[in-house]
């Protein structure tokens, strides 16, 4: 079986405009989380601490400084970038709320999630709680990650909250 040049020169063209769409996204989609990390690193900064673990969903990302018990987060909706800090020495609690509405469909009833935040309730009357939006009906049409990384955020922030080491 003999293929001549112009079928492997066609062969090779053809799985070039194939491949290369693909790794244009993933080299855009790495240099965005690295804006991101440069984000959250500048909001780390302006508080004195550093990041030792983050995490990147959908349009936010959050990080956590362990050693001095801090939380950094940033999200991006249609260009309106919102930052947050949380000093969890000044935190009783982390929970996720999650805001939800029933949708009836085909005579069945289905929960539809509207909105998931992430609330941190002040363990004082001098400071105020927290609330991060980590997901909105409005502003995306649907869930992408981010209930599962409220509910493992909630989880590592409450752990830290216990510790109180820092």
């Amino acid at each position: 079986m003999d293929l001549d040049l112009g079928t492997i020169i066609v062969g090779i063209i053809c799985t070039a405009i194939c491949v290369i769409p693909f790794m244009l996204m993933g080299k855009g989609k790495k240099k965005k989380e690295q804006q991101k990390l440069l984000s959250l690193t500048n909001i780390a900064n302006k508080h004195d601490g550093h990041i030792t673990h983050h995490e990147f969903c959908g349009n936010f990302g959050i990080a956590i400084d362990k050693e001095k018990g801090f939380v950094f987060f940033n999200k991006d909706v249609n260009g309106e970038i919102t930052e947050g800090f949380v000093d969890l020495n000044l935190i009783q609690e982390c929970k996720v709320i999650n805001t939800s509405v029933s949708v009836t469909k085909n005579k069945e009833t289905y929960k539809m999630i509207e909105r998931l935040d992430l609330f941190f309730k002040s363990d004082n009357h001098t400071s105020k709680d927290i609330k991060w939006e980590f997901f909105s009906r409005e502003n995306n049409l649907q869930l992408y990650g981010e209930f599962q990384a409220s509910e493992r955020w909630s989880k590592l922030i409450n752990e830290q909250i216990k510790m109180k080491v820092y």
